[in-house]
């Protein structure tokens, strides 16, 4: 058998019978907790530094995995953190360093809290102002869709507001927050203690940046400096310098990748779908976004998942998920 490294990305862990607005970001705790069992139990799951590690020396054997999770969610230490402690599972979180030290709540989980909270003063105000037209149509059809849920509706605000350069996403969200308010949401993300416990008890923590901005919107110093200083500002925090990098929503070029092996990093995780086979760049490895299945298939995903991993997909899903 080819040896091959999956690299899983988790983002939110729900507790039963709550739903997140993003499906693509979260999953149900008892799939998660089943499908970890069964990866366990098939002794498929690796440390991701020391899975890469042995794909690169060629001595990685069989079809393994490695778990990951983005974005540092308070949910990860709740729910996932017991499953992962109960099977002996490794995983990395990564983590950005401004939104853990504030507190700050991700602009698109500040956008759904405002829409759920008083939709129709938030589409008065953000329709009056004069926005980018890419948004203001997707604000426009949020608008008049009232038979469909907040959540529904923001998620076309998020996808629009992806679509515009981080100076045009930064002025509307810095309007929304001097118009309304902070984010009155319950806390969101895990504290420093709460990753300081989680690696005391085995965990990897990596870097996603300083402020979680998309590398690709800033200039090269600055996204330099969002490489470098991470790994600083983590030693800081946590005592050790941390092994991988993630792209904050995967958006890098080539020189990115060179920037974060110049600063030491040993390897760096993107949002490109795949598997990583012993001639892969670790700079730029391929990882396979978890979530929640919708339809038919959600009534055995754990089965579903496993078929996935099994790679008899990747031809139909590479198309479909790059496009």
């Amino acid at each position: 058998m080819p040896s091959q490294l999956d690299i899983l990305t988790f983002h939110r862990i729900m507790p039963r019978g709550e739903k997140y607005f993003i499906p693509p970001m979260a999953m149900d705790v008892r799939t998660f907790t089943r499908l970890i069992e069964r990866l366990v139990a098939a002794d498929r799951v690796v440390d991701l530094q020391e899975g890469v590690k042995l794909l690169r020396s060629g001595e990685l054997m069989g079809r393994k995995v490695a778990i990951t999770f983005d974005d540092g969610y308070l949910d990860n230490f709740v729910w996932a953190r017991d499953v992962l402690l109960r099977v002996g599972a490794p995983a990395t979180f990564f983590v950005p360093l401004t939104p853990i030290d504030n507190q700050d709540v991700y602009w698109w989980d500040h956008l759904y809290d405002m829409v759920s909270r008083d939709d129709q003063s938030f589409f008065k105000w953000a329709l009056s102002r004069n926005n980018p037209q890419a948004l203001n149509k997707a604000l426009e059809n949020a608008a008049l869709s009232r038979s469909r849920s907040h959540g529904e509706r923001c998620r076309v605000l998020v996808q629009a507001a992806n679509r515009l350069g981080e100076q045009d996403r930064k002025s509307f969200l810095g309007a929304l927050v001097d118009e309304f308010g902070p984010c009155r949401a319950e806390r969101l993300l895990m504290n420093w203690d709460e990753l300081r416990q989680m690696q005391t008890e085995g965990f990897s923590i990596g870097s996603h940046s300083v402020s979680h901005i998309p590398l690709t919107d800033l200039e090269p110093q600055a996204a330099r400096y969002e490489i470098t200083a991470s790994a600083d500002l983590l030693k800081d925090r946590l005592g050790c310098r941390p092994a991988g990098f993630c792209y904050p929503r995967g958006a890098f070029r080539e020189s990115h990748a060179e920037m974060v092996k110049d600063c030491g990093y040993d390897f760096a995780v993107t949002t490109c779908f795949g598997g990583n086979d012993g001639a892969c760049d670790p700079f730029v490895l391929k990882r396979r976004n978890m979530s929640d299945y919708q339809g038919v298939r959600a009534w055995f995903p754990v089965a579903m998942h496993l078929f996935e991993l099994s790679g008899r997909l990747d031809g139909l899903l590479a198309a479909r998920r790059s496009a």
